[in-house]
């Protein structure tokens, strides 16, 4: 994981900034759990993470070595020798991800790390493909847990979690059990508004390619495809509908373009999705978005520039990641009942998008 936040999302603009270095680097110490010993990240690795100059770096790193702080070693690095303060509460944060700079995976950690800061947690992680058990999270003394991931197996562990008197938060979970603890995107609601808007420019053959089937992300984004179409009177042809358990791969992906009778004059797909396609497009000589519009689910950030171009269903991943360990917060202290909130995604309407050609 990525384990400095980005200067750009401080939440104090006015500190100098060696003082905002300073409050990143505090808020890794809490974040992480170092103790007493443990080494932080070097000056260099801190100037490429933070974007500040390097003796902006040393300039916080050595205050805090004058206050007794760290302790740095000519020639081994920088290390911590008291931690920072916290508010007495432990969380364990679950997950099976690793963080995705600049991604999804990305913002939603930059998030969780800044309420995580602002609260003064002491966190733990657990990475790994399966949820904390119970017993686990007894052992070290969590007062609750995060748990972060899309897939829908998760829900079970975090129903014995519940069961076990544990305080925990699911998310990006969405369920339709409305009284489980979960904090997540609207993600049906952002679809059926993509289908809407096509129909309205005019698309009737309109084709949806998507991955990880088995995230709640993605099956609501399916049941929003779907009644949409029907609400629009469409029908959804099948053979406009590529689905992947995982990932698709691009022999797969190029078999299913090649072989398709009607082209589709716009098509939904995964962000993950979208280069493979623009190169099977450009393969048969197709535009976009003259011959075939595109929108995609969540807001692309392509290092080829076209990123911006791209009509797309928005998730605010970081407010969605602040949320959820505010919740859980919310939850230990007895201030919120523990039933799921959903927050919207919202349609950005940019150039991939036009009606289609005769």
């Amino acid at each position: 994981m990525s384990v400095i936040q980005q200067k750009n999302n401080s939440p104090k603009q006015g500190l100098k900034g060696y003082q905002r270095v300073r409050q990143a680097v505090e808020e890794y110490i809490r974040t992480h759990n170092l103790q007493s010993g443990d080494r932080i990240p070097t000056e260099a690795e801190l100037c490429r993470k933070l974007g500040w100059s390097r003796p902006t770096i040393t300039r916080a790193l050595n205050e805090m070595a004058e206050e007794g702080v760290l302790e740095r070693i000519q020639g081994s690095g920088t290390f911590l020798t008291q931690p920072a303060s916290t508010s007495g509460y432990c969380i364990i944060i679950s997950t099976p991800w690793t963080e995705e700079p600049g991604g999804y995976t990305g913002s939603l950690f930059a998030g969780i790390r800044q309420e995580a800061a602002k609260q003064a947690l002491n966190i733990k992680y657990h990475l790994s493909p399966t949820v904390v058990s119970p017993d686990e999270a007894r052992q070290q003394g969590a007062d609750g847990v995060l748990v972060v991931s899309p897939w829908l197996g998760a829900i079970d562990s975090i129903m014995k979690l519940m069961d076990a008197g544990i305080p925990v938060v699911g998310m990006p979970l969405h369920t339709s059990a409305e009284h489980l603890p979960m904090v997540c995107t609207y993600n049906y609601g952002g679809i059926y508004s993509a289908v809407d808007y096509l129909y309205g420019m005019g698309h009737k053959r309109i084709a949806y390619v998507l991955d990880y089937m088995a995230t709640s992300d993605v099956c609501e984004r399916i049941l929003g495809f779907q009644n949409a179409m029907s609400a629009n009177g469409l029908q959804v042809d099948r053979s406009h509908l590529l689905a992947g358990e995982t990932t698709i791969s691009q022999e797969y992906f190029e078999y299913w373009f090649e072989n398709l009778a009607v082209l589709p004059t716009a098509i939904l797909s995964s962000i993950r999705l979208v280069v493979p396609l623009l190169r099977l497009m450009a393969k048969r000589n197709l535009r976009m978005p003259e011959d075939i519009s595109l929108i995609v689910t969540d807001d692309p950030k392509l290092d080829d520039g076209l990123g911006s171009s791209f009509t797309c269903v928005h998730q605010p991943v970081f407010a969605l990641g602040q949320r959820g360990m505010e919740k859980l917060i919310d939850i230990i202290c007895g201030r919120d009942s523990g039933k799921q909130e959903v927050i919207t995604a919202r349609l950005i309407k940019r150039d991939s998008v036009v009606p289609p050609s005769a």
